[in-house]
């Protein structure tokens, strides 16, 4: 936990970790699941966020929004908040506003406003690309259907181009790269690891199960064959 896995792999670590058949994806605790997830760095950062609200808040003494933003770090605590744009935006809109200070006198200078400009398309970019992102990867999987490996591997290939943190993809293409080698560690329950080469790719009846949408999919077709 000190250095952290991967973003977004809290539910794999839960799963290697728990001893119980309960499965979660998230620790319902943003400071905890910034711990798992990004290490002792992430933690720092979301603590400098933290304390960066609470000296914004003291500094402006608006009350409201000061026990708005001590309701939604608690709330933080014990629930899933970081995943919802719907709840951290306005929390980071606020935060914003009352770390800047109080407004300066309108100026007339070009550089503000492109640099305005510039952080608007990011933005946009930043919210589009996801959904790009699943656009790319079904029409991957509607050339697999098809029977266009080299079709649905360029398309998986735009996907993770567009969110690089997508995981689809990056099996989809890997399964579609016959020749590439893929480097795979064996964890022993000793500690020791064996690390060895391999190739990934699918075999004909994986493909299948693609095309079909699962295993099971074909399993009932099959039974009601």
């Amino acid at each position: 936990m000190a250095r952290g896995e991967i973003l977004g792999s809290f539910g794999l670590t839960d799963r290697l970790e728990r001893k119980t058949p309960l499965a979660v994806v998230e620790p319902h605790s943003t400071p905890l699941q910034f711990l798992s997830e990004l290490g002792i760095v992430g933690f720092l950062l979301f603590a400098a966020v933290v304390a960066a609200a609470v000296i914004a808040a003291r500094r402006r003494t608006i009350l409201p929004l000061a026990l708005a933003l001590a309701v939604c770090f608690l709330h933080s605590l014990v629930d899933i908040d970081w995943d919802y744009v719907a709840v951290q935006g306005p929390l980071f809109l606020t935060v914003g506003a009352l770390s800047a200070g109080r407004p300066a006198a309108p100026r007339t200078r070009w550089l503000p406003a492109a640099l305005a400009g510039i952080c608007a398309l990011a933005a946009v970019y930043s919210l589009a690309s996801p959904w790009l992102s699943t656009q790319r990867m079904n029409a991957a999987l509607d050339s697999l259907e098809s029977g266009n490996l080299l079709g649905a591997r360029d398309q998986a290939n735009a996907a993770h181009s567009f969110n690089p943190l997508a995981e689809d993809p990056l099996w989809l293409m890997a399964a579609l790269a016959p020749d590439k080698p893929v480097q795979c560690r064996i964890s022993k329950p000793d500690g020791s690891t064996v690390d060895f080469e391999t190739v990934h790719t699918f075999s004909p009846e994986q493909i299948e199960w693609f095309r079909a949408g699962s295993a099971l999919n074909i399993i009932r077709s099959k039974q009601r064959g």
